[in-house]
């Protein structure tokens, strides 16, 4: 479960991936209880992945999100970039290579829409789990 922080969320047990979107000290919360419950945890920030990298060389990153993605079950949005909040098509493209369509947004900064269109579970901080 994840929850510090955070909306509750109930992993799946058979979960083996999540991907971090960004590299906001939020995220840390959800990145230690993946880890706990086993699973693989790879990042991407479209600003910070050359800093990260030489200072967390222990962390698995990805130069795209779609790269990161790929097979995973859970992503956690831990920024405000446009890119990765507004508009349909990170969504589309994610649903795609995923194995689950759920998306944590604990920035609050994503455009709810399009997730929910492409059939996304939304969780975010203060709100209800939202899905269509």
């Amino acid at each position: 479960m994840l929850h510090r922080r955070g909306p509750e969320i109930q992993l799946d047990p058979a979960a083996k991936a999540l991907l971090v979107i960004g590299l906001h000290a939020d995220r840390r919360w959800v990145e230690e209880r993946a880890r706990a419950a086993g699973m693989k945890v790879v990042f991407v920030d479209p600003e910070a992945l050359d800093n990260a990298r030489h200072s967390h060389p222990h962390l698995a990153f990805r130069d795209t999100a779609v790269e990161a993605a790929t097979d995973a079950d859970l992503v956690v949005l831990a920024t405000e970039w446009p890119q990765y909040t507004r508009g349909a098509q990170l969504p589309a493209v994610l649903a795609e290579v995923m194995r689950e369509r759920t998306v944590v947004d604990i920035r609050n900064a994503v455009d709810a829409a399009p997730w929910l269109d492409g059939g996304w579970t939304l969780h975010q901080l203060g709100r209800p789990t939202r899905k269509r």
